[in-house]
């Protein structure tokens, strides 16, 4: 069986942003308490909490894709999203196809 990867976005209507991110995780919640923890203890910066100051900040689901593919195409949402604040954007960040 092949493992797959979940794609998902932190978003929030009242800020101007959104986060890009993939996962392994059974479940997308479990990610999301991730993100919240390392939010609150504020240890280490992640792009994602400029989506996280905002007290309506939610995750969906985006899609599953084969984990083989989980880069190339996280890769394709954050370019598809020009209000990502993905550091990998910032950086012109592309997956090549090998």
């Amino acid at each position: 069986m092949q493992s797959t990867t979940k794609i998902y976005k932190i978003n929030s209507t009242q800020g101007d942003c959104c986060y890009i991110g993939i996962t392994r995780n059974k479940y997308l919640s479990r990610r999301w308490h991730q993100h919240l923890y390392e939010y609150r203890r504020g240890r280490c910066y992640c792009s994602s909490h400029r989506v996280l100051e905002y007290p309506d900040a939610h995750i969906e689901l985006l899609t599953e894709v084969p984990t083989t593919e989980a880069l190339q195409e996280e890769s394709r949402y954050i370019n598809q999203y020009e209000n990502s604040t993905n550091i990998m954007k910032k950086r012109n960040f592309r997956i090549q196809n090998i």
